[in-house]
C-alpha cells in the first residue's frame, strides 16, 4: 500500500470518529505536512477560522475568499450567517 494511500486512510478514520474540534486539530496537522485538504460545511464560522482560503460556488460563479470580511462584504451582509443565507439564495 502506497504511503498517500495510507496517510488518507488514516486521515478518513480521524475525520470520521472524533468530535468536531479534534477533526479540525487532525486537519490542521495534515496540512502542516503538505496533504491538501478538502472541507465543504455550512459552518461558515468554522470554514473562516480555520481554513486559509474557502470558496463560494453560487449560481455557475466560483469566488475565492482568504477572509471572512471580505466574504461579507461581497455578498452585502451583516455578519457571517447572513453572508450563508444570501450565497444560498440568490441575493
Amino acid at each position: 500500500m502506497s504511503r498517500e494511500s495510507r496517510d488518507s486512510r488514516a486521515l478518513h478514520r480521524c475525520a470520521a470518529v472524533l468530535p468536531s474540534p479534534y477533526i479540525w486539530n487532525c486537519l490542521h496537522g495534515a496540512a502542516k505536512e503538505g496533504v491538501a485538504v478538502l472541507v465543504s460545511s455550512h459552518n461558515t464560522e468554522q470554514i473562516v477560522y480555520n481554513c486559509d482560503r474557502f470558496y463560494m460556488f453560487n449560481n455557475h460563479n466560483f469566488k475565492q475568499f482568504t477572509h471572512g470580511d471580505k466574504y461579507i462584504d461581497y455578498l452585502g451582509a451583516e455578519n457571517l450567517d447572513d453572508a450563508f443565507i444570501r450565497a444560498s439564495g440568490n441575493f
